[in-house]
């Protein structure tokens, strides 16, 4: 679900945990966005997000987004147009399945 709704400004995401109590799933999950994002313009991607797990889990989910920058690691897997602080071009993105949205991610 993440995969298909995947945005250029989500450079990653990492450490996804999610657990259900009843039916609602409690989802959370770090999510890098370009470092040189304003923290509301960071927010507003961040709700982005949200809103697509909440309509992927029907409205029975509750969602922590924790927002962090992108490091120069991150430039080969970002797709972000026009990106002022790109280190490396563009390769071949890393998918969003359970092995790479499950890591710890950088320290």
């Amino acid at each position: 679900m993440l995969e298909s709704a995947r945005r250029p400004e989500w450079c990653d995401i990492h450490q996804l945990r999610c657990r259900t109590v009843g039916r609602r799933r409690h989802v959370d999950l770090h999510l890098v966005v370009p470092r040189y994002f304003a923290i509301d313009e960071a927010h507003r991607v961040g709700d982005a997000l949200e809103g697509a797990l909440d309509r992927a889990l029907e409205g029975e989910g509750d969602f922590v987004v924790h927002l962090d920058p992108c490091r120069p690691m991150h430039c080969s897997g970002c797709a972000m147009p026009g990106c002022p602080v790109r280190s490396s071009p563009l390769g071949e993105r890393a998918p969003f399945d359970v092995p790479s949205l499950t890591e710890q991610g950088p320290v």
